[in-house]
């Protein structure tokens, strides 16, 4: 019984690492963002500058992991407007809820996750996307803030560092 629990103990460390990692890739890739930026003469208030009150989207496919989210954010003031787990309603849901933000999971062989989040990207420029997934390798993540991205969390989504990363999206809203 000892070993059982020392080893989901183990699992539950080795989690946490990974969570770890992926948090100093974002950070890194968040660097290597605003030299771009810079370069492209656009300062971090033109990135982050987004206003609050038109809510939030959610595209996934787990209708349990958008109830989830909603009763996560819902206390601390971000309005679910949308939810949808169809990617080619996803569009449609941002065009005409006009929402600051859309939380897209993806699955990297179809892409749809990423091109979904381009076409929004591209009409929509203002609109913040955060691209939620398990995939954890620095090529993905880079891909993503390719086609649109502004953040990209792990699943499983770590609540603190959702209300973070919104906190820092959405700069008015304050979640702590």
């Amino acid at each position: 019984m000892l070993e059982v629990v020392e080893g989901l103990l183990k699992m539950c460390m080795d989690r946490e690492k990974q969570i770890a990692d992926l948090n100093r890739i974002v950070e890194g890739l968040q660097a290597k963002l605003s030299l771009v930026a810079e370069e492209k003469n656009a300062s971090k208030e033109d990135i982050k500058g987004v206003p609050s009150g038109h809510g939030i989207v959610i595209v996934d496919e787990s209708q349990v992991l958008q109830r989830n989210l909603s009763l996560l954010l819902k206390p601390y003031g971000f309005d679910i407007v949308g939810t949808t787990s169809e990617y080619k309603q996803a569009f449609n849901l941002v065009s005409a809820l006009k929402p600051s933000l859309v939380m897209i999971d993806f699955t990297l062989p179809d892409m749809e996750g990423l091109l979904t989040s381009q076409k929004i990207k591209h009409e929509f420029p203002e609109t913040r996307i955060i691209i939620m997934s398990t995939q954890l390798e620095e090529q993905t993540i880079l891909r993503a803030i390719q086609y649109g991205a502004d953040e990209y969390i792990s699943k499983p989504v770590s609540p603190v560092r959702l209300l973070q990363v919104l906190e820092s999206l959405i700069p008015t809203k304050k979640v702590g």
